[in-house]
């Protein structure tokens, strides 16, 4: 039996399906939160140290129950400044082990991006919205912003990349997107980090491909 089985059944009996999200997010083992009721889950967020313990507790709490994601999506969208700085971490470790519960936010998270709101928000959101294949009618509103935030030294870097992900994703829909994207790109690496380097390095090849 290995050693990670051995620590999650000495706190609780995990379902067969929840235990990847323990050996993806953590090594250490989780805490029992079926004592959480639905409106108790965001005040235990806020409340609790904002670590990977917690992250790792509310996601296998989630799991895949549609009404507990709701309940922490409706805290994320419309709750307090800090509870969703909180929950930012954990919905994307959601949307990591289980796209499918976070994929029908999509159109509801975008005004968060558009709103003045912590660094964790963005971050995390772009970073689901890098890996997925975005909806058409989110593709406009998401380039405008995105083509705003790479072109922004004052922004983050892993906003910065994440942005320049999904214009990847987008402009690989539209040449003539693509030859645009290849410049801007290019005008920012001399000055970018080496994981910005790195990533455009990708994208560029992506769009050369686009081009030829």
């Amino acid at each position: 039996m290995p050693i990670t089985r051995i620590l999650i059944l000495s706190y609780i009996e995990l379902p067969r399906q929840l235990l990847p999200v323990y050996t993806i997010l953590t090594s250490f083992p989780i805490k029992d939160t079926s004592y959480l009721t639905l409106m108790d889950i965001c005040t235990y967020i806020i409340d609790q140290p904002h670590s990977k313990e917690v992250v790792a507790e509310v996601v296998a709490y989630i799991g895949r129950d549609p009404q507990r994601m709701d309940e922490l999506m409706q805290g994320f969208m419309t709750g307090s400044y800090r509870l969703a700085q909180r929950a930012a971490w954990t919905i994307r470790k959601i949307g990591d082990v289980h796209p499918e519960m976070v994929q029908p936010y999509i159109s509801d998270l975008i005004p968060l991006l558009q709103a003045e709101v912590h660094d964790a928000i963005p971050r995390n959101i772009l970073a689901l919205f890098a890996q997925w294949e975005l909806p058409e009618d989110t593709w406009g509103t998401l380039w405008d912003l995105c083509f705003e935030w790479l072109n922004n030294p004052q922004k983050p870097i892993a906003i910065r990349v994440h942005a320049m992900t999904v214009l990847g994703n987008i402009a690989s829909h539209y040449p003539e997107l693509a030859g645009e994207l290849h410049m801007v790109i290019e005008s920012h690496m001399p000055e970018g980090s080496a994981g910005f380097q790195s990533r455009g390095r990708k994208i560029l090849k992506k769009l050369d491909k686009i081009l030829a």
